[in-house]
């Protein structure tokens, strides 16, 4: 099995015990569940060039901003949902959940523990399950960033729903960063899309 294989499988074992522990009423009672949504969309098209701060306790690679993003798994990443609302406290800008998400359930928590947007990767999703979390997701009000590798990837997204796509640099299945994977993508890309390029992008110093 590959990495991404591996950090899959665990999120979906972990998610019987994360239903009993909290169930959805449970989830939706919750303060920050009603609470009004900063919007990440808008939030990345304020400016020409905007970037999403990541904050993680550990990664396979190391790393301010117009938007940020906690990532939420626990085993490679040391990350929980329950992360989100200390982050909530001490940013006013827009807070995407960056996880494996595989299960509507993780919607709602991330909504619940205060998300404004969440990640869906295509890569671990068919093309069914992609579009019916992204329908699940706007009907919480989340916005979703939807992530994919390879160009052949974008033929599991419904544009007529996604309007905002990262590409990501590195393959889930080996780590390894390739920066031109954004540009192939980004050529295959609708024009009406927001553009998120992630992994591996590097600010040269300027003296």
């Amino acid at each position: 099995m590959s990495i991404l294989d591996d950090i899959v499988a665990a999120t979906r074992e972990r998610l019987p015990e994360r239903k009993r522990e909290a169930p959805l009423r449970e989830l939706e009672a919750r303060p920050m569940f009603e609470r009004e949504r900063r919007d990440f969309y808008e939030a990345l098209c304020e400016n020409e060039l905007s970037v999403i701060a990541e904050i993680k306790k550990a990664a396979p690679s190391v790393g301010e901003g117009r938007l940020r993003t906690l990532r939420g798994e626990p085993e490679r990443f040391g990350g929980r949902v329950e992360h989100l609302p200390f982050a909530r406290a001490h940013v006013a800008i827009p807070l995407l959940r960056k996880d494996f998400i595989v299960d509507e359930y993780q919607l709602v928590e991330a909504k619940a523990y205060g998300a404004d947007a969440v990640l869906l990767i295509a890569t671990v999703l068919a093309p069914e399950q992609l579009f019916d979390l992204h329908q699940a997701a706007a009907e919480l009000g989340l916005d979703c960033l939807v992530e994919v590798y390879a160009p052949n990837e974008l033929e599991k997204i419904d544009f007529h729903q996604v309007s905002i796509l990262g590409a990501n640099n590195r393959d889930l299945s080996t780590f390894e960063v390739d920066l031109n994977q954004s540009i192939r993508v980004f050529r295959r890309a609708p024009e009406h899309v927001v553009r998120v390029t992630e992994s591996g992008v590097r600010l040269r110093t300027v003296p």
